[in-house]
């Protein structure tokens, strides 16, 4: 079978800003590559969405954003001029007093900025939902590329012809989009609540996301049927919502959800095997990490032996071939256990593609044993949580967003 998304291989760079933004939510990880297969199966699922997202009502707040600044006609920092349009829009969300979790981004930071604006996590979405216009060549313009789009029209609108007309016209940057009635209001307070025209608006463009081979994505379809759950329940292959999937992407989930099982045993594998070295290491004496793979093992083995590995290639493009031996060799280890510590070359020589040797808590260099004496225990270890660190693929983002829309 032809691969329905080409085949592709994460630059490094490429892997440093999925990491970053798996490493920004809480109890992600990701030594040995797993982060392989989060980022591809989210992307094929559903298109544009991060987890760093929180309320879909923030693509409607970054056009307008912008659009306020271009009617300004401003010459002055562009850049500034954005941050403080979002600082003010954190002011406004802040003073709505919802309950907490609700998902203003900059909340703890406010009056400061955040490290990670809205503008930045949702430029993504915006540009693959259809909010904002690409360049002729299809590329998507930058954040800093469209601040200098905007001070260059800046300066182009106030040069007029003899009739007083202006020499250039302003390009758009985004869509329109429907405006909040309180927006111009800038004391009214900001709520994560979608007006109908707002619902209509984002139900049409999320029901045009398509996968890379130009199929109707996962995402737009669950979007289409206009029904939600509740966060965290059920799961993107259960019985229920994988009905919504077509053909390809029925059996793309089933091996996702059996790629998240091999995730959970693989992570806890990791720990153990840092939890060995440790022991030789004179650091502890410990053997939760080892009892805790065993409980997640008896839990997870039998959909990770299901789990087709040369199958992933056709879902979501070519893997490493250190990550691809590392799901093998664990197969076969699930299937019939042998000694722990048979595995550690792998999993070492994994860590030190992704991570060099000097970050490698595995390696037998001086800095892996500091690396391994700084290390600490992991929550799922400490709770002795038996369903480990499975992947998630974004769907409490994704479930999150079908309730803004549809509830």
């Amino acid at each position: 079978m032809d691969s329905s998304l080409g085949w592709t291989l994460l630059s490094r760079d490429a892997l440093k800003r999925a990491e970053a933004e798996l490493n920004s939510e809480q109890g992600v990880r990701d030594e040995i590559g797993f982060l392989l297969l989060h980022q591809g199966y989210s992307n094929r699922f559903f298109p544009g969405t991060s987890v760093l997202h929180t309320r879909i009502r923030y693509t409607i707040f970054i056009p307008l954003i912008y659009k306020n600044i271009c009617s300004s006609r401003a010459l002055g920092d562009v850049t500034a001029a954005i941050e403080d349009g979002e600082k003010k829009l954190t002011k406004r969300l802040i003073d709505a007093n919802m309950a907490p979790g609700a998902g203003i981004i900059g909340k703890e930071k406010w009056p400061d900025p955040t490290a990670q604006s809205p503008s930045s996590i949702y430029w993504t979405a915006l540009s693959t939902w259809g909010l904002l216009y690409r360049r002729l060549d299809g590329s998507v313009p930058t954040r800093s590329a469209v601040s200098g789009m905007i001070r260059s029209q800046a300066i182009g609108s106030r040069l007029a012809d003899d009739d007083e007309s202006p020499l250039s016209e302003v390009d758009p940057i985004f869509v329109d989009v429907p405006m909040p009635p309180d927006w111009k209001n800038v004391r009214e307070p900001l709520n994560f609540t979608l007006t109908l025209d707002e619902r209509v608006f984002l139900r049409k463009r999320l029901k045009c996301v398509t996968r890379s081979d130009g199929a109707d994505s996962f995402l737009s379809r669950l979007v289409h049927q206009g029904i939600f759950w509740d966060e965290g329940k059920m799961s993107p292959w259960s019985g229920d919502l994988i009905n919504y999937a077509d053909k390809n992407d029925k059996m793309a989930l089933r091996r996702a959800g059996q790629a998240s099982a091999m995730s959970a045993i693989g992570r806890a594998v990791y720990d153990a095997l840092v939890e060995l070295r440790r022991q030789e290491d004179g650091f502890t004496k410990s053997n939760s990490c080892v009892e805790h793979l065993e409980a997640v093992r008896r839990v997870h083995a039998a959909k990770a032996l299901d789990l087709d590995i040369d199958g992933i290639h056709e879902d979501i493009g070519v893997l490493a071939d250190y990550f691809v031996n590392v799901l093998r060799e664990t197969q076969n280890w699930i299937r019939k256990p042998f000694p722990l510590r048979d595995l550690l070359p792998l999993y070492e020589y994994a860590e030190r593609s992704r991570k060099t040797i000097s970050r490698s808590r595995l390696s037998d260099s001086f800095s892996g044993k500091e690396k391994r004496r700084e290390w600490q225990v992991p929550m799922a270890v400490e709770k002795g949580d038996p369903t480990g660190e499975p992947l998630h693929y974004r769907w409490s983002v994704v479930t999150r967003m079908l309730r803004d829309l549809h509830e």
